[in-house]
């Protein structure tokens, strides 16, 4: 595609050159330039860095042919959509397309934010969409389906009499958990929206939840719309008892050493665009291109010579804090930054040992270390390859493959389908596998107790049934992708605008079963293996994560009403960035006092006074209630708060420590003593609910209160006092930021 310069490129290419030229004229002729002329200088070079990034995007960009041409033309008569955070709904479209394509269908996925969804009018009554919608935060959309969702609203608005999309069909099912108030709300609003537009829906709507067994109900879905299917196709059903758990979508193959390229792949997440190649400048950072930034301070926030021996493993909570200097990036308290871990090196090599990747080749080289790539075997799939290629098989499972997870009931399936007699096993030592395997893919309590709660891998399948005799390509495309993790962004975007603090517990705790194992929450051990790094004397520049921000809408109001702050634990972080906004606000702007508020030593807190706890008041009206188990191992940023006190930021703290008595005290219990002033907060001064922390027990548990304190002060039913704290919540008054 060549390119082509209209009058206005024309203009500013001649304005650049009068404007370069006159300022190197001058240059020459005057010893130091002023600052004006450094201005002209700046102002050509960005209009030149801004054209070449037009210029480039021109150059790469593809001739669109709208969906239903681009269906005809790769002969697809399925296109499966997918709205994914954090590739659950994803991996989901990906296997449903294999399965799919074995029982004969044509079936392809697609990236919602990579097409025009009008085109769904246009879409022939012979072919079939399918939605895989998850649901994010407070029943938002997905990243990547937030312009879907946008035209969705306005074709409903403005379009709904019209019934544009009366020729489309559908099947959709959603990614939910029930312990979010929003459950499946974004596949119930493309559900709502297309019907009244005119789409006409084959099966029920499925909804998976994620707090419960989120496989188990999206492959009862997959099951009863298959069959929908195959009426909508006019296709014999009994196709569906063909076996397809081991259809393939990719091919490996291992590089000699004359034959690898220049670039190979050594964790980047973003394979690089043809107008990426042609300029290096970019400034947006997504969930698609994340940026790779250091990490500048990192300690632990628990007093670890204080912690109860034999309560638990050893627990640890880091503080640390990400530079984002030079991204562009921008956040306010409340949001969340993503990041993407990295596995362990002792998974990596467990994986490998299994497949028989730490043996050396005739050429000496270690064979996990050999250059790999992995390609589509259809010409028109939208992903040419599983992750970014070509690279190494271990970088593949250090950063690219989700390894330590428990075997997938879907793996076992496709594992079926590769059970043979090893070369010390009989035939029946193949039937007694597959007996175990097709057991505990159809028995969810045996599935649970043997493979969930003893924490069995991928790997340790392998290792336990040599039987399972898989080539190492079906074992790579068996991994999902290694996805990135959120956190609530612990600093004010105002004080902090070029780092971004998170408070992260370490996840590790010992499975059950016969053979108990210590399990480690992938991304936070990872920043923990970072944090010993950096404790080391590593240079911080040259340990870099790729991370990016997520907006949330968990923010403070854009007025001074008063605010009620509920956040346990690591619940407690997005408070520590509302605070810091309180106060910035009241210190007339000055992010200096609350940055050293931020950075103050127990010794400097002691020296100008603690925060008396549970009901000492400041001026404002600003609340939170914190926990935690023990007031001197646990209490986070417990010196930081008399200062933020002393500034405005916070009125009123109360605490409450589970185990620092023979009586456990949850904020549950200090909401129930204060009940009073939180009422007079919410109905007289129009004040602000925000919740943060743990979904399943003390969100829900909150939610009670309130529904409690309705029912008692207005005289209500339960019915009517739920409603009103569901109006509080429509309203944007009552906000959570949790997780299960």
């Amino acid at each position: 595609m060549g390119l082509s310069l209209d009058l206005t490129d024309y203009i500013i290419v001649l304005g650049l050159g009068f404007i370069s030229a006159g300022y190197f004229i001058y240059k020459n002729s005057t010893p130091k330039p002023s600052a004006a002329e450094s201005h002209l200088a700046q102002l050509s070079k960005t209009l030149a860095e801004q054209k070449s990034r037009q210029l480039a995007a021109q150059a790469a960009k593809p001739t669109y042919d709208g969906l239903a041409d681009q269906m005809s033309k790769t002969d697809k008569n399925i296109v499966i959509f997918f709205g994914s955070q954090t590739g659950t709904t994803e991996d989901f479209a990906s296997r449903l397309e294999k399965e799919a394509n074995g029982y004969g269908f044509k079936a392809m996925t697609a990236d919602p934010e990579e097409f025009d969804m009008q085109d769904l009018e246009s879409l022939p009554e012979d072919k079939l969409a399918v939605f895989i919608m998850a649901t994010y935060g407070e029943g938002e959309p997905t990243d990547n389906a937030q312009p879907f969702h946008e035209f969705l609203e306005s074709s409903v608005e403005e379009r709904r009499d019209d019934a544009p999309m009366s020729t489309l069909s559908y099947a959709i099912f959603g990614a939910g958990n029930k312990t979010y108030e929003h459950f499946n709300s974004e596949a119930r609003f493309v559900d709502n929206s297309l019907t009244q537009l005119g789409a006409t829906r084959i099966g029920e709507r499925g909804e998976g939840d994620d707090d419960a067994n989120i496989e188990e109900d999206f492959v009862t879905w997959k099951a009863t719309v298959f069959i929908q299917v195959c009426e909508f196709f006019k296709v014999d059903p009994s196709v569906l008892q063909k076996r397809v758990a081991a259809q393939k979508a990719f091919t490996l193959t291992e590089l000699p050493v004359g034959s690898i390229p220049k670039t190979i792949y050594k964790g980047e997440l973003k394979e690089a665009t043809s107008a990426e190649r042609l300029n290096s400048v970019n400034t947006v950072y997504d969930l698609k291109n994340p940026f790779y930034a250091p990490i500048r301070v990192s300690h632990e926030l628990f007093n670890q010579d204080l912690q109860k021996e034999g309560e638990d493993l050893k627990r640890h909570c880091l503080h640390q804090e990400i530079d984002i200097t030079g991204s562009g990036m921008k956040y306010q308290a409340g949001d969340h930054v993503g990041i993407w871990p990295t596995n362990e090196e002792d998974q990596v090599k467990k994986v490998a040992k299994v497949l028989g990747l730490l043996e050396k080749d005739a050429d000496g080289t270690l064979r996990l270390d050999k250059a790999i790539t992995m390609t589509a075997d259809d010409p028109n799939a939208r992903k040419k390859h599983p992750f970014p290629c070509p690279t190494t098989y271990r970088t593949a499972f250090r950063h690219y493959l989700d390894i330590s997870l428990p075997v997938k009931a879907h793996n076992l399936d496709l594992f079926l389908s590769y059970v043979k007699a090893s070369s010390t096993g009989t035939n029946a030592d193949v039937e007694k596998v597959k007996d175990r395997f097709s057991q505990l893919i159809d028995d969810k309590a045996m599935y649970h107790k043997q493979i969930v709660e003893p924490h069995v891998t991928v790997a340790d399948i392998l290792d336990e049934h040599p039987e399972v005799t898989m080539d190492v390509g079906a074992v790579l495309e068996s991994f999902s992708r290694l996805q990135c993790r959120y956190y609530s962004i612990s600093s004010s975007g105002k004080v902090f605008p070029n780092n971004v603090h998170i408070t992260a517990s370490v996840l590790r705790y010992e499975s059950k079963g016969k053979k108990p194992r210590v399990v480690k929450g992938v991304c936070t051990n990872y920043l923990y293996e970072l944090h010993e790094k950096l404790l080391a004397g590593a240079d911080p520049d040259d340990i870099r994560i790729p991370c990016y921000i997520r907006h949330s809408n968990f923010h403070l109001p854009r007025d001074s009403s008063p605010v009620i702050m509920i956040g346990p634990g690591t619940g407690v972080a997005p408070f520590r960035g509302f605070v810091q906004d309180i106060a910035f606000d009241k210190s007339g702007k000055n992010a200096d006092v609350v940055r050293a508020a931020a950075s103050v030593t127990k010794a400097a807190s002691q020296q100008n006074g603690n925060i008396t706890q549970n009901g000492v008041t400041a001026t404002g009206e600003s609340r939170l209630f914190y926990g935690c188990r023990y007031s001197s191992v646990d209490f986070l940023y417990q010196h930081e708060w008399s200062q933020y006190q002393a500034l405005g930021g916070l009125a009123k703290l109360y605490t409450a420590f589970s185990r620092d008595s023979g009586k456990k005290v949850y904020v549950q219990d200090r909401l129930r003593e204060n009940k009073a002033d939180i009422w007079s907060l919410l109905t007289e001064k129009k004040g602000f609910i925000y919740v943060c922390g743990d979904a399943k027990n003390m969100a829900r548990e909150v939610n009670q209160f309130f529904v409690d304190l309705a029912k008692d002060e207005l005289n209500l039913s339960d019915e009517k006092a739920h409603d009103w704290v569901k109006e509080m919540r429509s309203t944007g008054r009552y906000l959570e930021d949790v997780w299960s």
